[in-house]
């Protein structure tokens, strides 16, 4: 069976999507199948190698394709990853749903951004293409609001890479000392945007108690997004001075040191159909802090502190219980590194090859 694949996102900017399409070429790529893989989406520029830099070696059966998309009958089946999706008519079609945000939650989008997914979802469902949501609450928000049957809407999660796993000391001092973290910090990752709920954060941390808040030092990584107002003039963040340490954009290589020397991960985001930086800090052996609301819950667990992100109260307590409970971390630490053992890209990809097949999932994952 030849299947047909939007690649374009793997070697772009690392943000969820990309994140995810990468990984599911990684797990593809190790899953030993007799099927044959298309990959389209790139430019001319871009070789085969800039590709497998980012997700790894990848076996001859993955066919780098020409610019464009398929040809009327080149490909058996096509997965779109991302929200861009062909006219093919006559193939079947897969598509992986994120979130429905831009449909319950407009104002977390750009209007640029919510047409674009309004019109990949359109497509899919005109074309009958089979909805892969990356979480049951997506799965759950998909049937609620367009009234689709049950069986046409699979739950197959993402993973954490390989590459998140605890590191030794000597590589997390050596990055704390190359990055100038001097003194035991609390992480907040991701694209900076409205959504990450980042502002609530910052009260929250300042809100603690005194004593607590001097040991740690808030570390803000994630590369600046929509409505990035300049965050680093908001009152919140002047009023933290030099308890607050913004590092911008991380490359991939320094995020598992940069979890594993983390106190603990702080994401009390208003929203995520999936959420991967928890369960990428759970792999690194990592405690978390997180929202108890979409699909966060389902991912961490009980490996988790879980607030409500649109209380500053709740993110404070929290924040409190855990930063003063060394008890409670180790907890964390044991809890979460065996809870993202259940999530594997490999797993991922043998799920999403039986729904290439035109069958359910091997398992559920």
């Amino acid at each position: 069976m030849r299947i047909g694949i939007d690649v374009a996102k793997a070697v772009g900017p690392p943000d969820g999507i990309a994140t995810y399409t990468a990984g599911l070429l990684a797990g593809l790529a190790q899953a030993d199948s007799p099927e044959s893989f298309r990959l389209y989406g790139l430019s001319a520029t871009v070789e085969r190698a800039a590709l497998e830099a980012r997700v790894g070696p990848l076996p001859a059966s993955f066919e780098l394709m020409p610019p464009g998309p398929p040809r009327a009958g080149e490909v058996d089946v096509f997965h779109a990853p991302a929200h861009q999706l062909p006219r093919l008519p006559g193939t079947r079609m897969v598509f992986t749903l994120h979130d429905l945000t831009f449909l319950s939650h407009p104002e977390l989008h750009t209007l640029g951004n919510r047409l674009l997914c309004l019109e990949g979802l359109s497509r899919a469902l005109a074309q009958g293409a089979r909805l892969v949501a990356v979480s049951e609450s997506t799965r759950r928000d998909a049937l609620a609001r367009l009234a689709l049957p049950p069986e046409q809407v699979r739950v197959i999660p993402g993973a954490a890479r390989t590459e998140f796993r605890p590191r030794d000391g000597s590589e997390v001092t050596a990055l704390r000392a190359r990055l100038g973290l001097g003194k035991p910090y609390l992480l907040a990752l991701g694209v900076l945007e409205p959504r990450k709920n980042l502002r609530r954060l910052l009260r929250a941390f300042a809100e603690l108690p005194e004593p607590l808040r001097r040991e740690q030092q808030l570390v803000v990584a994630g590369r600046r997004g929509w409505l990035d107002e300049g965050p680093e003039s908001w009152p919140e963040a002047r009023a933290l001075g030099e308890e607050l340490r913004w590092l911008g954009e991380v490359v991939e290589g320094d995020l598992p040191a940069l979890y594993s020397g983390a106190t603990a991960l702080a994401y009390p985001s208003l929203y995520e159909g999936f959420g991967l930086p928890p369960l990428e800090a759970m792999a690194c052996g990592t405690p978390v802090l997180t929202s108890e609301v979409s699909s966060l819950p389902e991912v961490v667990g009980e490996a988790a502190v879980l607030v409500d992100p649109q209380r500053i109260e709740s993110i404070r307590d929290g924040l409190a219980r855990l930063l003063g409970s060394a008890e409670l971390q180790q907890r964390l630490r044991e809890a979460g590194l065996e809870r993202a053992r259940l999530f594997s890209w490999q797993k991922t990809a043998f799920a999403l090859i039986e729904v290439y097949r035109g069958g359910a999932p091997l398992r559920e994952v």
